[in-house]
């Protein structure tokens, strides 16, 4: 989508960005936007499941977290998802 960018005291431009952002969050932030642009250029995938301390794989801090090849290869598969099934 391409967006009007309005710079002070430079004259106004297009450009489209093209960025993919990955966040873990406990919960939505709050935003100002009462329009359904922010909406509109994310995705946002639920996660339900809890971990307590007994089943917690350590490895996923401590290992998995700094792995460079598995974590291109997790982006790579969440790039191809179809999100369009997803409902909250």
């Amino acid at each position: 989508e391409t967006i009007l960018i309005n710079p002070k005291s430079l004259p106004l431009f297009s450009t489209q960005f093209n960025c993919f952002i990955v966040q873990s969050m406990n919960g939505l932030p709050r935003f100002k936007d009462d329009s359904d642009a922010l909406l509109r250029r994310i995705k946002i995938i639920k996660f339900n499941h809890q971990y307590n301390d007994k089943t917690a794989n350590k490895d996923i801090k401590e290992k998995y977290i700094k792995d460079k090849r598995l974590l291109e290869w997790i982006l790579s598969k969440v790039i191809v998802m179809d999100f369009d099934f997803m409902t909250d």
